[in-house]
C-alpha cells in the first residue's frame, strides 16, 4: 500500500513497477504522478530495489553537504549520505568503483534517478566539461561501508572511417569524439569482437541522439560522443568505432591523378 496523495510522484528503481490507484487507475513505468493512495506491485530478480515518493518538490533521500573531491581519488565511506562535488576542465569520462553495495546519483544541470549496486558500484558516465555531483546512499538501515574510487579518462578522438581497436574489459566504457562542421546524415557505428558491445551516441551535453551499434542521424555542427560500452556479464571484447559522413568527399581530382599532372609541370604533390 502507498499512502499517496494528489500531486506525489512515485519512483522506482530496479524493478518494474504497477500501480494500482483507489480511484481504480492503472499505472506503469519507473517514474509516475500519482493522484491519490493506492496498491503498488514491483516485479524484480534478485538484487536491489528503491522505491521512494517525492511529495512537494521534497524527496525521502537524505541530503549530505557537497565536498570538492579532485580526480583522482580514493575516499572512505560513512554516514547515510555522501555527495562529492566534481569540477572538469574538459569532456570526461568519470569512473566511480566501490567495495560495497551502494545507491549513487550523478548530477549535472539536473537530477537523475538513482541507480543501484547491490555487489558493489561500478558506475561509468560520460560528462562535458563543468561542474557535477556524485551522491551516494546507504543501501539498508545504517551507515555507509567500505571505499570509493573515482577515476577518469578522456574522449578519445576519431575521424573519417573506421577507428583503431580498442579493448574494453567486462563493465567498462570507452569514450569517441568526433566534430561535425557541417549539418548532414552521419553514420556511426561500432564494430566488437565478440558482437556483444552496446553504443549510444551522445552530443555534447550528454543528451542520447540514438541508441545501437549502428545508426544514421540527422545532426546539427557540434561536438558528439560515441560511448561503447561492455557487458559486464562477458569477457573483454575489441571495439572499433567507425564514423562516415563527417568529411564530406573531395571535389578534385583522385590523389593518383593530381600526383601525375603535378609530375608532368614539373611539381611535386604538396608543393607550390
Amino acid at each position: 500500500p502507498v499512502a499517496g496523495q494528489a500531486g506525489d510522484v512515485l519512483s522506482v528503481v530496479g524493478a518494474e513497477a504497477t500501480f494500482v490507484g483507489a480511484d481504480g487507475g492503472v499505472s506503469r513505468g519507473a517514474r509516475l504522478d500519482l493522484a491519490g493512495p493506492g496498491e503498488l506491485t514491483l516485479t524484480h530478480g534478485p538484487g536491489l530495489v528503491a522505491a521512494w515518493l517525492t511529495r512537494a518538490g521534497k524527496t525521502a533521500w537524505p541530503t549530505a553537504q557537497a565536498k570538492a573531491t579532485p580526480i583522482p581519488a580514493s575516499l572512505a565511506l560513512s554516514g547515510e549520505a555522501m555527495s562529492f562535488a566534481l569540477k572538469l576542465d574538459q569532456p570526461t569520462l568519470v569512473m566511480a568503483r566501490s567495495t560495497a553495495p551502494l545507491i549513487a546519483t550523478m548530477r549535472q544541470d539536473g537530477v537523475e534517478a538513482p541507480l543501484v549496486f547491490p555487489a558493489g558500484a561500478a558506475l561509468a558516465r560520460y560528462l562535458p566539461a563543468g561542474e557535477a555531483t556524485l551522491d551516494v546512499f546507504s543501501p539498508h538501515d545504517g551507515a555507509l561501508a567500505g571505499a570509493l574510487e573515482l577515476t577518469a579518462s578522456p574522449v578519445k578522438p576519431i575521424g573519417e572511417g573506421l577507428g583503431e581497436p580498442l579493448a574494453l574489459a567486462p563493465g567498462a566504457v570507452a569514450l569517441f569524439g568526433f566534430e561535425v562542421k557541417r549539418a548532414g546524415e552521419i553514420g556511426v557505428g561500432l564494430r566488437s569482437d565478440p558482437d556483444r558491445a552496446r553504443a549510444r551516441l551522445l552530443d555534447a551535453s550528454g543528451k542520447e541522439v540514438a541508441a545501437g551499434v549502428n545508426a544514421a542521424a540527422t545532426l546539427a555542427p557540434g561536438r558528439y560522443v560515441l560511448e561503447a560500452r561492455a557487458p559486464a556479464d562477458g569477457g573483454t571484447l575489441v571495439v572499433r568505432p567507425a564514423l562516415v559522413g563527417v568529411s564530406p568527399p573531395s571535389s578534385g581530382p583522385p590523389e593518383d591523378v593530381a600526383k601525375e599532372f603535378l609530375d608532368m609541370v614539373g611539381l611535386k604533390t604538396g608543393t607550390k
